[in-house]
């Protein structure tokens, strides 16, 4: 049974949580002055379902992303997931990500003024763990993969720009002994690839990408660890990518 909190919002009187318990997707909303539980949910089947991000809809309810994981016909596989949740988190819609993407699942979830959908930020993978692929869609209009020289990638984060998204995460090089690198990809906002990145791409250096964000003067600011080699203590590093 797993159970963890993976993402928190915060509304005008309330924190908004989601996550897994007991095997279900996890949804409670607690208030902002006594801490105590308003409403808690536990929406869930004979899978594993799990939330990792929630946002705000706009309209006073909730969309959470993550995954379903379960045997679908080709053994053991998760989905990516969408949930829409009224005010009081009674479940409005469900929505897996479909055609080829049998194996992904949701890590983020934002919402970008500039386009009528929020935008996902996640992983697929064609077969097994060893072949994966940064993932975006925004449920409506696309969903894209981006591919890096390793198959071992894990999205961290995603933030909206000013023409589309940033998406961050690391990859595990297995070709130069195992080493963890941090990962970044630039869309437009319609998810077509500007550019991508990975960092100490030449050196024994490892690393990861937790977070990041485009700064007012159109670069881009991004945290994450690092060691000079992979044996070295881990150190807090911050990254000014400069594009201008």
């Amino acid at each position: 049974i797993q159970e963890s909190s993976n993402d928190v919002i915060e509304t005008d009187n309330h924190f908004v949580f989601t996550g897994i318990n007991n095997d279900d997707m996890w949804f409670v909303k607690i208030s902002k002055d006594s801490g105590d539980i308003i409403i808690e949910k536990l929406l869930g089947s004979d899978n594993i379902e799990e939330g990792n991000g929630i946002i705000n809809d706009g309209t006073g309810g909730y969309k959470i992303t993550g995954k379903q994981k379960g045997n679908f016909g080709a053994g053991t596989k998760s989905k990516l997931t969408q949930w829409s949740l009224d005010n009081n988190g009674k479940q409005v819609s469900f929505y897996q990500l479909p055609g080829p993407y049998s194996n992904s699942y949701g890590s983020s979830i934002v919402t970008n003024p500039n386009t009528q959908y929020p935008g996902i930020f996640g992983r697929f993978c064609s077969s097994g763990g060893d072949d994966c692929k940064f993932l975006l869609t925004d449920i409506g209009s696309f969903d894209n993969t981006y591919k890096f020289d390793t198959g071992i990638v894990f999205p961290k984060a995603m933030g909206v720009t000013n023409s589309g998204y940033i998406l961050i995460g690391d990859g595990v090089f297995n070709d130069i002994g195992g080493l963890k690198k941090p990962l970044v990809v630039k869309t437009g906002l319609g998810g077509q690839e500007s550019w991508k990145k990975t960092f100490d791409e030449n050196s024994l250096a490892w690393g990861t990408g937790n977070a990041g964000i485009q700064t007012s003067d159109g670069n881009y600011l991004l945290l994450g660890e690092y060691r000079k080699t992979i044996n070295e203590p881990d150190q807090i590093r911050i990254i000014k990518y400069l594009i201008n």
